[in-house]
């Protein structure tokens, strides 16, 4: 009976091998604003979820400890950090006192998820779990548009330097219900073909459901029709296989873009 037991958490454990990374790597994380745009003198305030679909309704957050470093790039100037205020809020660290747009940076720092016969475990490589069955090692970058006043200056399609970065060619506060927004993928800072998905804020409360899918060419270039009004989520990801197994199979890139429309 028990050896029947053990065989039987094996197949289980293989079926969870096809099935929750897939789940795994659709947990995005992204900048969670009551709204994008401020006025002159105000904070800027925000979240980080780790959620299937936008906006997040699960309460689940990247945890303070792995969030990555977080600031704002303001159109001219110094850079703004965004610090933790508890109960997973964050603040900029000064009053946002230029007009204009501005470009939030954030992620998840790259984490370890090993699987076991009894489920997944985070923060730790293969060589550090018993009984590991299958590594992933997963990171997740984070931009947004935020502006004061009004739109104004290029920090929106400034490079940051992320593994995997989504880039828009146009300041998303500029644009109209109707408007084409184009944007370029980035891939270790270079142009990459990719499947962007994007979504906004009352299309659809089910996970994983997006109003837009499209496909960058090779020069890593596509266009997102804005088909509505409100907060917009971009997403896009790329798994590639490891060379060295001894610590993870599978290494996961993820990127995400918000930002909000207001005509």
């Amino acid at each position: 009976m028990k050896t029947n037991n053990r065989i039987l958490l094996k197949m289980a454990a293989l079926i969870l091998t096809i099935v929750v990374p897939a789940a795994i790597s659709a947990h995005d994380v992204w900048f969670e604003m009551k709204d994008f745009n401020h006025q002159k003198g105000a904070f800027v305030e925000c979240s980080f979820p780790s959620d299937h679909a936008f906006p997040s309704t699960n309460k689940e957050f990247v945890p303070a400890d792995r969030v990555a470093q977080s600031y704002l790039i303001p159109p001219t100037g110094v850079n703004i950090p965004i610090v933790s205020v508890g109960n997973n809020v964050y603040r900029s660290a000064r009053k946002l006192m230029q007009p204009g747009s501005y470009l939030a940076v954030t992620g998840k720092k790259w984490t370890y998820w090993t699987q076991t016969t009894e489920g997944f475990q985070e923060g730790k490589s293969k060589l550090q779990t018993k009984g590991a069955l299958k590594g992933i090692y997963s990171g997740k970058f984070c931009k947004a548009i935020v502006t004061v006043d009004k739109p104004g200056g290029n920090a929106f399609s400034r490079i940051v330097g992320h593994d995997l970065e989504i880039v828009p060619l146009k300041d998303p506060a500029s644009l109209v219900k109707g408007d084409t927004l184009p944007i370029k993928v980035l891939f270790k800072g270079k142009p990459a073909e990719m499947e962007v998905r994007a979504t906004y804020d009352g299309y659809s409360s089910k996970q994983n459901v997006f109003a837009v899918t499209i496909k960058t060419n090779l020069l890593g270039m596509g266009e997102i029709k804005i088909k509505n009004k409100g907060k917009w989520l971009m997403n896009t990801s790329f798994t590639e296989k490891s060379v060295d197994t001894r610590l993870y199979d599978e290494k996961m890139y993820a990127a995400t873009l918000t930002f909000q429309i207001y005509q």
